[in-house]
């Protein structure tokens, strides 16, 4: 028995969490081990008790002592026995997806509504026997009962763990699309800032020209100018970016990270934009001619 919904402690108190009816093997089944309290046993399968995921916990309760406190469930009032622990791995994407740190399991036969329905059959197999046969298996058992009708559905970790790295990719192809526009966009704003400087400085480079400067020494100027303007703004970037990840961490249940790798592969992206984008002005400060250059107003 799933449902999604709301468990709340008071009228202000309230957390959104993933409600499973289950017996004891199914809380167990759960990768997360308890922190406090215990597991509800069979025997019990009747009592208003529940067990209750980290998040509902923290949300709930905060720091404060939870065992044998009260959260109201599908309109009902139950007896909190255990706490699970914070899963391990807890902000990653997979987590995230899954809910582990979300859930709050009550005993089977109190869950369920008289007239209820079992939506979903959790499986934990033996990994060292592979479970394409047990799937195989399930599937032809689930059309015997279901009267050879395929109205079910199997879903094994490998099934969504190909459509996690889906997601995945797609996701990276778009960000890899929205990067590579928002480059040469900044390229093209850096080389029109430079142009407009070698025009508005045309008289000081017909100045250092006459005093001695060769065109590799304007050039290298420009070039400077542009690649220093380009790794400033990547630096903004890199500052908004770290603060938009922590408000991502603290209000979120994924934990983004800016690794010291991550910095220099950014600076180096824009000092390679600034350079790639600062050649055309430098180029063309370059060649000006000093006559024409000290006669420009």
């Amino acid at each position: 028995v799933i449902v999604s919904g709301a468990v709340e402690r008071s009228v202000t108190q309230s957390a959104s969490a993933l409600v499973v009816g289950t017996r004891r093997i199914g809380v167990e089944m759960n990768p997360t081990p308890l922190a406090e309290g215990r597991y509800f046993d069979d025997s019990e399968g009747a009592k208003r008790l529940c067990i209750l995921g980290d998040k509902p916990r923290r949300e709930l309760f905060g720091t404060a002592p939870v065992l044998g406190k009260t959260v109201r469930i599908i309109d009902k009032d139950w007896t909190v026995v255990g706490v699970l622990g914070k899963p391990k791995g807890d902000g990653t994407l997979g987590n995230a997806m899954l809910g582990l740190s979300s859930l709050v399991y009550l005993p089977y036969q109190a869950a369920r509504k008289p007239d209820g329905e079992v939506n979903r059959i959790a499986l934990k197999t033996n990994y060292d026997h592979p479970a394409d046969a047990l799937v195989t298996a399930l599937q032809n058992t689930l059309r015997t009962t279901h009267a050879q009708r395929d109205d079910f559905g199997v879903v094994t970790q490998k099934q969504g763990l190909k459509l996690v790295i889906k997601l995945l990719n797609m996701a990276q192809a778009l960000l890899v699309l929205i990067s590579t526009i928002s480059l040469v966009v900044a390229g093209v704003g850096i080389m029109n800032i430079m142009l407009v400087t070698v025009t508005e400085r045309t008289r000081e480079i017909g100045i250092r020209k006459t005093v001695g400067a060769r065109r590799n020494d304007i050039f290298a100027q420009f070039v400077t100018e542009a690649i220093t303007l380009s790794i400033l703004g990547g630096a903004i970037g890199v500052l908004l970016s770290w603060a938009i990840c922590l408000l991502i961490g603290r209000y979120s249940t994924l934990t983004p990270q800016i690794t010291p790798s991550l910095i220099v592969m950014a600076l180096a992206v824009c000092t390679a934009v600034g350079l790639l984008f600062g050649v055309t002005p430098a180029v063309r400060a370059a060649r000006l001619d000093p006559i024409d250059a000290l006669r420009h107003e």
